[in-house]
């Protein structure tokens, strides 16, 4: 069976980056959810508006049963919480996680102004910094409800390569 290690944060904080950076300097592999989404269930996406987001949860599931072999540990790119079609903050249901069986959880964050610039250089779209910090901060109560009824070892930080390692290597590598 397959160890998690669970890589959070909202649009534009440098998961990508960062999980890229981690995965080559610690030989671990890294799988992206809206990728495996894609790939598994051929399901658009509308820019970050996720229009069926329980849906997609259940297509995450089925691609890392059926396209990651049941051996590897890995660390997925992902979400706690999305933008729904109506432009609100909704959360991934618990049982999202509770089904991935996770190890540890990081959670990336940043400065919201920093994320909109980001946001709009990639995007093309402006993104208000009070909406950013309201979502940043759900990301993170969810991420503290989620760890703590589940017993998975969390991390909330900004971009430190080496804390996240050394976090990654104490508790989910350092029984390897």
């Amino acid at each position: 069976m397959s160890s998690i290690a669970f890589l959070s944060g909202i649009h534009g904080v440098g998961k990508g980056y960062l999980g890229k950076k981690i995965s080559e300097s610690m030989n671990v592999s890294i799988y992206t959810a809206s990728d495996l989404i894609r790939q598994y269930g051929q399901q658009a996406l509308d820019g970050k508006i996720v229009p069926n987001i329980n849906r997609n949860q259940d297509l995450l599931i089925s691609a890392i049963h059926e396209i990651i072999p049941s051996n590897e540990d890995f660390i997925l790119d992902g979400h706690l919480c999305l933008i729904s079609k109506n432009n609100e903050i909704s959360r991934i249901p618990k049982t999202t996680y509770e089904s991935l069986g996770l190890k540890i959880m990081i959670v990336l964050m940043d400065n919201p102004k920093e994320i909109a610039n980001r946001l709009f250089k990639r995007d093309n779209k402006v993104y208000d910094e009070a909406f950013l910090e309201s979502f940043q901060a759900e990301e993170v109560r969810y991420a503290k409800e989620l760890c703590n009824e589940l017993n998975i070892e969390l991390l909330v930080c900004e971009m430190d390569v080496t804390e996240i390692e050394n976090f990654i290597t104490k508790h989910f590598l350092g029984d390897k």
